[in-house]
Parts: structure tokens; sequence; C-alpha cells
């Protein structure tokens, strides 16, 4: 036991959000999915789900998530818009997983799962604890952090942060939806003079400034 009385101060910390839906019929939703795969690329689709009516369900849902979040962080601006989106298929038992990589050109950006599966990983993104001229190990501490994956789950996370899945091996397939977000709207207009936009987001991924 520690034999002094101490206060730990986390700074700097990075917020994830997590919102859960129990009303969305999954495995209606992935039939629907199925009609947007490309072709050319068979395990993920065109980056444009978000723009076809068949899925209004799901991204007004996800709107409205996004609406709390810029009300939580107090953002100046009239809201954060879905940019892009796409499904992504790891078919049963094909070992498929996704290398390190973080999404270019987004605020924050979410996936939403449709069935369970291989988890989600986040690298620390302090990489001068990994690099550190002293370097005495923990116990506890890992690199990396690993969400479980299940059905309704939304996870939204700033898109700088370099995350990956582990290899889906289950005999069934991994279904997810995934997507980028940008600010719209009037953007820092109460709380600034020479740093001010006003971004309208479009269908097929036009953004007019």
């Amino acid at each position: 036991m520690p034999k002094n009385n101490f206060t730990k101060i986390p700074v700097f910390p990075i917020e994830f959000y997590e919102f859960n839906n129990d009303t969305i019929d999954n495995a209606e939703l992935i039939e629907r999915l199925k009609s947007k795969r490309n072709p050319a690329h068979g395990i993920t689709s065109s980056n444009d789900v978000h723009d076809d009516p068949l899925f209004d369900d799901l991204f007004n849902w996800i709107n409205d998530c996004l609406a709390d979040i810029v009300e939580d962080k107090k953002y100046d601006c009239d809201q954060l818009s879905v940019s892009s989106s796409w499904s992504n298929c790891a078919e049963s038992n094909a070992g498929l997983a996704s290398h390190p990589h973080k999404h270019s050109m987004s605020m924050f950006s979410g996936v939403y799962y449709c069935t369970p599966g291989a988890p989600i990983n986040f690298e620390d993104p302090v990489q001068q604890r990994l690099h550190a001229q002293i370097d005495v190990l923990q116990h506890d501490y890992d690199p990396l952090i690993t969400f479980p994956v299940q059905p309704g789950k939304l996870l939204i996370f700033p898109s700088w942060m370099y995350h990956s899945t582990e290899p889906h091996h289950e005999d069934y397939d991994r279904w997810v939806v995934a997507f980028n977000t940008l600010p719209s709207g009037n953007i820092n207009i109460n709380l600034a003079r020479d740093s001010i936009a006003n971004i309208t987001i479009g269908k097929t991924n036009k953004c007019n400034l």
C-alpha cells in the first residue's frame, strides 16, 4: 500500500465516444449493405453509403450522436457532418485484418458494428513514452488499447488516432460501417475573427467553402 496520500492527474486525456443502439435490425442492415459492395474490391463498398436513402435510419441516428459530441465539446460550429462512409466485410475464417492507419481529411471517425468479431486496437499516441532515454518497463502498460466488438455499438474517435483490427477467424462474416466527418456550416464565428469558415458538405464528397 502507498505510504503517502497522492492525487493522480491525467494530462491531455484523449476522449472517445461510445453509443449503442438496440433498435437496428443488423441482419437486415447487412442485406442492404451487400448492395453497396464494390465489385472491384469485394471486402469494402463505395464511399457514399451515407448519401443513399436506403441507410437513412442508420445515419439519422449517427448524426444525432455527432450532435451530442458537438454539444459536449462546446465546439463553435453548426454541426459535424459525415463526409464519407463505407462498409467493410471480413469474411468468415479469412483471417483478414487491417494494418495500423489513421484517417486524413477528417476530424472524427467512427465505426458502427453490425456483428461481433475481431476487436479494434488503438495505438498510444504519446510516442515519447516509448522512446524514453531511461525506459523502465511497467507491469500493466500496453501500447495498444483494445475495444471489444458487439452489434449495435458505435465508436467515434479523433481521426488522427492510429488504429488497426486483429485478424478475423470466426465462422461468420464481420460487418462494419465506417465514416469520416468534417465540421460544417458556420465555424468559429463566435470565438474568432481570422479563422472562420462556412463549409457545406455535399454528395460524392465534394466540399464547398
